[in-house]
């Protein structure tokens, strides 16, 4: 996440008797790739957990769930039909050039 993120798109999330921080954050000093000329900052989304909604809140224990060379934005929560949870995310279009719309379980 680096000293001086830039953090948006943050969201509070119930489950388990748990509650996750679903948040982008911005690393502004790390440049995971170049692509046509422009530089890609380390972006990604990330997941802190607390037991109370007002936090504390701290990263997970493991804190690789997403590629860190694939900028990532605007995570958030998702519970399929079956139980099953995942994290649903953006991989930004700076760097495929299309963005998508992707998941991690």
């Amino acid at each position: 996440m680096g000293p001086r993120p830039m953090i948006w798109a943050a969201e509070i999330h119930p489950y388990k008797n748990k509650y996750y921080y679903f948040a982008t954050f911005t690393n502004r000093g790390v440049k995971i790739d170049t692509v046509k000329g422009n530089v890609i900052e380390r972006r990604a989304s990330h997941v802190l957990v607390s037991n109370n909604p007002g936090g504390p809140y701290v990263p997970m224990k493991d804190p690789v769930y997403l590629p860190a060379d694939k900028p990532t934005l605007d995570g958030t929560f998702w519970i399929d039909k079956d139980g099953k949870p995942y994290m649903v995310y953006c991989y930004e279009w700076l760097q495929n050039l299309d963005g998508t719309i992707e998941k991690y379980n």
